[in-house]
């Protein structure tokens, strides 16, 4: 059940590939509610305590991406907040990155 909500995201999170400038409102609130979604199913597994920090951080960096493109959507509000939060994207995407490694290393060092 894990895996499988983790094949999800990822195949859903990878469809994600414009720049923040490039995407519409719509686009927009369409990655707001697909990271939600995924969060919320996320957090619904338990996970054994030895996935317990990759699955606290998936969390964490799913709630970064929802809430920067919530930024970007309140860019006439928050024109600054919008563009730090822009600037953010980056960095969570590699820390994405970084997560999928950890979870490969997992996956191998108890071959699963």
């Amino acid at each position: 059940n894990f895996s499988r909500i983790m094949n999800e995201s990822a195949a859903l999170l990878s469809q994600e590939t414009l720049s923040a400038t490039e995407i519409s409102l719509n686009q927009i609130e369409e990655f707001i509610l697909m990271y939600n979604t995924a969060y919320n199913k996320l957090k619904a597994v338990n996970v054994p305590s030895s996935l317990a920090e990759i699955h606290k951080k998936e969390l964490q960096l799913l709630g970064a991406k929802s809430s920067i493109y919530q930024a970007l959507k309140n860019y006439e509000n928050d024109p600054l907040f919008s563009i730090v939060a822009a600037q953010s994207l980056e960095k969570i995407d590699q820390e994405f990155a970084d997560l999928d490694k950890d979870i490969a290393g997992f996956i191998k060092n108890n071959n699963l």
